[in-house]
């Protein structure tokens, strides 16, 4: 009976885990429900990892749709699509900028979990 009750206690604890969502803002408000990582502020901006050529091209095996913002040669905001490094993005207004998210997103491997 003890076994039975730390299995269901496991399973519950495990299943609230994969549905977890992380909200990184300055208010009070919790992540939007359609979010995995929900950042929010008013007087802060989103800094991404900053990598050289050389860095960026050492990561192995990157991930489609993972974002770095290249310091030397061309820099700017790079993303891996699943194949090549896409470069030099440039965004201007707020329509083009959910364009970016929605190419992002579009190239990330649709499960979650191994």
């Amino acid at each position: 009976m003890k076994t039975i009750t730390l299995l269901i206690i496991n399973l519950l604890l495990f299943s609230i885990a994969l549905f977890a969502q992380v909200g990184i803002n300055t208010g009070n408000n919790g992540p939007d429900g359609s979010a995995i990582l929900d950042v929010n502020s008013t007087d802060k901006g989103f800094l991404p990892p900053r990598l050289t050529e050389a860095q960026r091209n050492g990561i192995s095996n990157p991930a489609a749709g993972l974002l770095i913002f290249q310091t030397d040669g061309t820099t700017g905001f790079y993303y891996y699509n699943g194949t090549n490094w896409i470069g030099n993005i440039r965004v201007q207004g707020q329509e083009q900028f959910q364009t970016l998210l929605v190419l992002i997103m579009t190239a990330m491997p649709t499960r979650l979990l191994p």
